[in-house]
């Protein structure tokens, strides 16, 4: 070794695409501009990250639910004598609804390749040493995710209730070849006033076995506080009325007992519009937009019919279409923490992750119907998860405690799967780490191992399990302990098998060691090409 002024060592380039220039503006134009404008430019290049894989994987989500669609309805369409362009317009009546689902899941999944491909090519670690925090770089993804939310509600609000409609009725019209009845039987409701109808049956504007019990007197007056009962074989609604054909109306005295019957040839009751659409459901649930489903839910409320499928639709409407911002929540800092197998195991993630929130989401909604759960509920559970977690990784992101939960889950998982010595290391923390149970071997960058007395800081490692302990190779490193520190180009440690420092071999390396002199403490600097 030779003693004397250390030769700095200089960190091995970032690799990866130059594609971010960062140019100092001149001081005139002050600090917090500068700062500002080469955010905006970052912001910008990342969220170009995302495009082209988000539009390449909501074209493979939609030919992958178009297939199952245009497979489910081939027999139909094909068994009626239809031909291939009535199976085209029916699947093209779809695609607004397959685009509000394939949205969410587009957006997770190129999250996951877009942040892959960024830490693969070292950009993400480039950005840090620029003084950007990881939870920073995440920030125009999950902008992103919240404007995918925003295209998806639109869709969501005003393409997907007609495009519903639409289908229903072709689809409808196929299967009968002709009018498309619309047939209810027993329904109850609820009128304007209070006062109570049952319809034996509907179909189309045509009502038949019509009884109405007046309580108030809004239709015929009403004596001794009993209701009077309407009765009529036939009616049909003509816009916001009522007629009511060919029946009888009965008045009863204070004791209940029959006072009079009325014939009628024709009796037109005000019904309003609304009840109407509500009596002969006219539009399904998904057929309409938030601001008719809110108006349903009321009418239906005040008509004393219970409202809970439009509940769970409503919420369902807006849970959809939330789902992106959600997943990009979830799925960023994810992301971020698969580093560099992001790429590979972004689309493995992705699609498990976009499958079990799907289930999940037709779960609760199922328990919400059936009354398990309140309506509003259903829909949201999914994202409460996903979201939860998802804002504590975000927040935990740059915390080393955190991105070391998973080197140390893996380390364990190996040493009780494959049987062998688990590393001598008190404290692993790592970037990336690849554990190899084969062959006794484990490789990680940006690790930081704390073994004994030592403490290593490596830009990358490899550990190998040897006859008598571990060998170890460290790149781009700096060993210290409580009186010294050595930084080396290259490292080689030997350990016991308790994690005691054996031996240790270093390239371009320098360092200081401090000592107890005869008068006060003393430092010793050295450097060199190689030594033990």
């Amino acid at each position: 070794m030779k003693a004397g002024a250390a030769p700095p060592l200089r960190p091995p380039p970032v690799r990866g695409p130059d594609r971010v220039r960062l140019a100092v503006a001149p001081s005139s134009v002050g600090v917090v501009t500068v700062r500002s404008s080469v955010q905006w430019r970052v912001d910008r290049y990342l969220a170009r990250e995302i495009v082209p894989p988000f539009l390449v994987a909501i074209l493979a989500f939609l030919v992958f639910i178009g297939l199952e669609l245009v497979i489910s309805l081939s027999d139909t369409v094909f068994g009626r004598g239809a031909g291939a362009a009535e199976l085209l317009r029916l699947v093209s009546f779809k695609l607004p609804t397959l685009f509000t689902y394939a949205i969410p899941a587009a957006a997770l999944l190129a999250t996951f390749l877009a942040l892959g491909r960024l830490a693969a090519d070292r950009e993400l670690l480039a950005f840090q040493a620029l003084g950007y925090s990881l939870r920073r770089l995440t920030a125009p993804f999950v902008a992103f995710g919240a404007l995918a939310s925003g295209v998806a509600f639109a869709l969501g609000e005003y393409a997907v209730p007609p495009a519903e409609a639409a289908y229903r009725q072709e689809l409808l019209a196929l299967l009968y070849r002709g009018a498309v009845p619309q047939v209810q039987e027993a329904v109850f409701f609820r009128g304007l006033q209070g006062e109570t109808y049952y319809v034996e049956r509907t179909e189309g504007e045509r009502l038949t076995g019509i009884l109405v019990y007046d309580l108030t007197g809004r239709i015929y007056p009403v004596e001794g506080g009993f209701p009077t009962v309407i009765t009529a074989g036939e009616g049909r609604f003509e816009g916001g009325t009522l007629e009511l054909l060919a029946g009888r109306v009965l008045r009863f005295t204070a004791d209940g007992a029959l006072a009079e019957v009325v014939r009628f040839e024709r009796l037109t009751v005000e019904a309003g519009e609304d009840l109407r659409q509500a009596v002969l459901g006219a539009k399904t649930p998904a057929e309409m937009s938030l601001r008719e489903l809110g108006g349903r839910i009321d009418l239906l409320r005040r008509s004393g019919l219970d409202p809970r499928s439009f509940v769970v639709e409503y919420h369902s409407k807006i849970a959809v279409a939330a789902a992106a911002f959600v997943f990009v929540l979830f799925g960023a800092p994810l992301g971020v923490l698969l580093g560099r197998r992001g790429r590979a195991a972004g689309a493995i993630v992705g699609f498990l992750l976009a499958a079990a929130a799907q289930g999940l989401f037709v779960w609760a909604r199922t328990l919400a119907q059936r009354g398990v759960i309140p309506p509003y509920l259903g829909p949201w559970l999914p994202h409460l998860g996903f979201g939860l977690l998802g804002l504590l990784l975000l927040l935990l992101l740059d915390r080393l405690r955190l991105r070391g939960l998973l080197p140390v889950l893996l380390l364990l998982v190996w040493g009780g799967l494959s049987g062998g010595a688990v590393p001598p290391f008190s404290s692993l923390e790592a970037d990336e780490l690849v554990v190899s149970e084969e062959a006794g071997a484990l490789e990680g960058r940006g690790v930081r191992a704390e073994f004994g007395d030592y403490v290593l800081v490596a830009e990358a490692l490899r550990a190998r399990e040897g006859t008598t302990g571990w060998e170890i190779e460290a790149e781009v490193a700096i060993l210290t302990s409580a009186d010294a520190e050595l930084h080396a180009v290259r490292l080689t440690a030997s350990l016991g098998p308790s994690g005691e420092l054996d031996a240790v071999t270093a390239q371009s390396f320098r360092g200081v060691s401090t000592f107890q002199g005869p008068e006060k403490e003393e430092q010793l600097l050295y450097s060199g090409e190689e030594g033990e």
